[in-house]
């Protein structure tokens, strides 16, 4: 495969995938600068291992590439004992349910990492349970058991933001 074409097909997967990675990478990794950094990286090493690439799936062995960065982050962030969310007013919510999607990007933080992976690539990114297994690097069971475990963890925690009710005064 000449250069060029090499150019052109990771530039055509860039315009494809950048954006859905950029996603799957701020739900994991809960910091939108480090998922702009990852997307930079996936794309660098996709570059740089073109002529390696499995013909036969370029999709999945792309999620593996993404999964593989956000493997690295985590790595480097235990060494340097860094929360993911640095912003401790982040992490608290009010009493009151998910008015906007930041707000439901801050209950998924509650999530582990492998819970926020598996429900974006299962729930946001609607992938199946097998190609989701195929880019976690995961057998599908454990796909549909972390999905479980974390969908059950989602509920509990809205329904411990059900909005209080206020009281009423009774006018005497």
């Amino acid at each position: 495969m000449s250069d060029v074409s090499a150019d052109e097909a990771v530039l055509s997967l860039f315009d494809t995938y950048a954006d859905r990675i950029y996603e799957f990478a701020k739900y994991s990794l809960g910091n939108a600068q480090d998922a702009e950094d990852l997307v930079q990286e996936v794309f660098m090493r996709v570059f740089r291992n073109w002529d390696r690439q499995p013909a036969e799936n370029p999709n999945a062995w792309l999620w593996t590439i993404a999964r593989n960065c956000i493997r690295d982050v985590y790595r480097r962030r235990s060494r340097r004992k860094e929360q993911s969310v640095s912003d401790p007013e982040l992490w608290t919510h009010e009493a009151r349910g998910p008015d906007t999607l930041v707000e439901v990007e801050d209950i998924l933080e509650d999530l582990s990492p492998m819970e926020r992976q598996v429900v974006y690539l299962r729930l946001i990114e609607d992938m199946s349970t097998e190609a989701a297994a195929r880019a976690l690097g995961w057998n599908s069971v454990k796909v549909r058991v972390t999905l479980h475990r974390a969908v059950r963890k989602l509920r509990g925690m809205l329904t411990a933001m059900e909005p209080i009710q206020p009281t009423r005064r009774k006018s005497t």
